[in-house]
């Protein structure tokens, strides 16, 4: 799989005919890395060789800025959004993308149901009918299940519910 994600990232269109990801001349280096944090997505254990090493700079929580009042729920929403990867994927009221564009959502789904695809977008995709239409129409890209709390996760809804809220 890994292997896969790097020839991927390298040429797309000769890995998966019909590719939707546009080529772009990626060192080895970026190809590798780009596919370590894919297969980070989808909670694989790396061999340790492959893990990057670094100093891991330590930095306030979002749940500390929140405290703080430096930071609101649909801005730290924001930042998950982006942080978690899920702004590679989808965007917000700008088309789609590899995945569904995500304005208007919270209008027409369920709460619970997105807060069930976001925890846990793999079981969706197995169980629920939507959830497999959706696999099956957007080429079997599943969204991968990224861990999350549940702060985290209903602060993602709060920042896709805002656009929702904005007058067009």
């Amino acid at each position: 799989m890994l292997s896969w994600h790097f020839e991927h990232f390298k040429n797309p269109e000769a890995v998966a005919s019909g590719s939707k990801m546009p080529f772009v001349e990626y060192s080895d280096e970026e190809a590798w890395a780009l596919s370590l944090l894919m297969m980070s997505w989808r909670n694989v254990n790396l061999p340790v060789m492959l893990i990057p090493k670094g100093k891991r700079e330590e930095l306030p929580s979002p749940e500390e800025k929140i405290e703080k009042g430096k930071l609101s729920l649909i801005e730290w929403g924001k930042e998950l959004f982006e942080i978690k990867g899920c702004s590679e994927c989808h965007t917000i009221g700008g088309g789609v993308e590899v995945g569904p564009d995500l304005k208007g959502i919270t209008k027409i789904r369920d709460i619970q149901w997105l807060r069930k695809m976001i925890l846990d977008p793999e079981e969706m995709e197995q169980i629920d009918p939507l959830a497999k239409k959706l696999y099956q129409e957007y080429e079997e890209l599943g969204m991968p299940t990224e861990e999350l709390t549940e702060e985290e996760m209903e602060a993602i809804i709060k920042y896709i519910e805002s656009f929702d809220k904005k007058k067009d």
